[in-house]
């Protein structure tokens, strides 16, 4: 499917970059460049293109005022925002995530190598295009006849009424010569009775044996775990893996857990360096558990949201019987750094069957292969189900492999995790 992307930047340079880095994508037509925010909504207007890519500074109409004008106006458009990785480009981007943006990915930076920084930028757009494409075509409903036009004659009411008086012998009976006295009716025609008008017979398949029935039967379903029986206070520790749409989607669900949830959170949201110590300061801020972003040899406490730092992959480890939270660069997995695979492996290890994950919102597999290994120790998994997913990648590998034991809207989330942990709700 083809994307059309609007490009919405005041800067030249980043024009350029954003026009051919997009442009040798098969999957993505750059319809038009703007340099305001004005433009760019008689552009979305004219043109009506699938996403945006917004900067965030710009003169005449910044990227936060044209959101604002996007969703006023109830443009129906995809949102991307394309911030610098700074501390005041961070909290501008969460404000658009907060007023309508479905996700951003930062600027080429100049430090370093500019033509990797440049690479990453186009992969992170692609990708992130290309999945939230993906999830918004397959709610597209496809008109389809009301019911397939009948295989028999549909009778009118009189026409019903007459079939039902008629005789018997005349009903689906083909016509045929009177007897003689002499001629003698075939036995199988003594015995068989003629079928009513309104019955359509189905020749009787031949039988199978039951292994051909168990190889047929293997072709067509997918296997699926056993239904689990949930004891509520068994959870010792939850991790979440989320990435596309996660900002909004944690900012609706950490809140809701109430001080009185004792049992340790791990959270794994793919984000760059910034935008995750900005994430864990606002979650803190409106949640009534702690949210801090995870630091190295950090001791695990009760009552606590840890929040692995961008560009570290973080784990929980046991040293002298206490649970530490330990940081690492180890390579990029599923090309993220910070990786949900490497979080769950260490819940696997660590709290086996006493953990629950949860799978939200995102683009990829990042989670699955942690989620197996989960799953034969023991542990719950819950899954984001698509409808409240921005984009249904990590939630719906995780759900089509058979490994959720529970598929939850966003909003029955936190209410299903305090559940299986035993507390009370309302």
């Amino acid at each position: 499917m083809m994307s059309k992307v609007l490009v919405v930047d005041d800067s030249i340079v980043f024009r350029k970059i954003l026009i051919e880095s997009l442009s040798n994508q098969r999957c993505i037509r750059v319809l038009e460049a703007c340099s305001n925010g004005k433009d760019a909504l008689v552009k979305i207007r004219q043109l009506k293109p699938d996403v945006v890519v917004l900067d965030v500074e710009m003169p005449e109409m910044d990227g936060m005022q044209t959101l604002q004008e996007i969703k006023r106006q109830k443009l129906d458009v995809g949102v991307i925002m394309f911030s610098g990785l700074t501390q005041e480009g961070a909290q501008i981007t969460f404000d658009a995530l907060s007023k309508g943006a479905f996700d951003f990915v930062p600027k080429p930076s100049g430090s370093g190598n500019f033509y990797e920084s440049v690479q990453k930028t186009r992969r992170e757009l692609t990708d992130r295009i290309t999945a939230y494409m993906e999830t918004k075509s397959s709610f597209v409903q496809i008109k389809r006849p009301a019911q397939p036009p009948p295989l028999i004659k549909q009778l009118e009411p009189e026409e019903q009424k007459q079939q039902e008086e008629m005789p018997l012998k005349n009903i689906n009976t083909p016509v045929q010569q009177p007897l003689s006295p002499r001629q003698e009716i075939p036995q199988t025609q003594k015995i068989m009775t003629p079928p009513r008008h309104n019955i359509i017979k189905i020749p009787k398949q031949p039988s199978e044996s039951p292994a051909a029935k168990i190889a047929a039967q293997k072709t067509v379903d997918r296997p699926r775990p056993a239904p689990k029986v949930f004891f509520p206070g068994k959870i010792e520790a939850v991790g979440i893996g989320i990435s596309t749409g996660g900002p909004n989607a944690l900012n609706e669900m950490i809140p809701k857990i109430p001080s009185s949830f004792t049992v340790p959170v791990f959270i794994v949201q793919h984000m760059p360096p910034v935008f995750t110590t900005q994430l864990a300061k606002r979650l803190d801020e409106k949640s009534p558990l702690k949210v801090v972003e995870a630091q190295d040899n950090m001791p695990v406490e009760p009552a606590t949201v840890y929040l692995a730092p961008g560009d570290f992959h973080m784990t929980v480890s046991i040293v002298n019987s206490q649970k530490i939270i330990k940081l690492n660069q180890d390579a990029p997995e599923n090309s993220c750094r910070p990786a949900v695979d490497v979080l769950f492996r260490s819940l696997a290890s660590v709290y086996g069957s006493r953990a629950l994950a949860v799978i939200m919102t995102g683009m990829g597999q990042d989670g699955l292969k942690g989620a197996v290994l989960m799953k034969e120790k023991g542990a719950y998994i819950f899954a984001q189900d698509k409808e409240t997913s921005v984009v249904w990648g990590m939630p719906r590998f995780v759900t089509e492999a058979g490994l959720a034991d529970k598929i939850c809207p966003l909003s029955d989330i936190a209410n299903c995790i305090l559940q299986i942990s035993g507390v009370l709700t309302r």
